[in-house]
């Protein structure tokens, strides 16, 4: 279930991400939050130290482009 929950943090920075690009997503009627880069953050270093316990490697790319985005 780990591996599922790398998957479901980098999909929730890339969220994070394309809401506050987008202003909302189409189901939602409120804008995004300011600290939207700091959940983006939270979740890519919760992501890579679910990485590291299990040896998922095959996310190291996103995570690099995650994080480089994000700065």
């Amino acid at each position: 279930m780990k591996l599922f929950q790398v998957d479901a943090l980098i999909e929730e920075a890339c969220r994070q991400m394309a809401k506050a690009e987008t202003g909302a997503t189409s189901n939602e009627t409120t804008p995004p939050t300011p600290d939207w880069k700091t959940k983006a953050n939270e979740c890519v270093a919760k992501a890579k130290a679910l990485i590291e316990e299990t040896g998922y490697h095959r996310r190291d790319p996103e995570i690099k482009y995650l994080e480089h985005i994000l700065g």
